[in-house]
């Protein structure tokens, strides 16, 4: 959030970047979570 708020509000370029950057650690926390396996989804 800090980057963003130097540009005065959210870019989606540096936005996409963040959640590529945070997509597979969300999942796997989720997974973990649920007990649950990627593929049985």
């Amino acid at each position: 959030m800090e980057l963003q708020a130097q540009y005065g509000g959210v870019v989606p370029e540096i936005a996409a970047r963040s959640h590529i950057e945070a997509v597979n650690s969300v999942v796997d926390d989720a997974l973990t979570e649920s007990r649950l396996h990627l593929g049985t989804i």
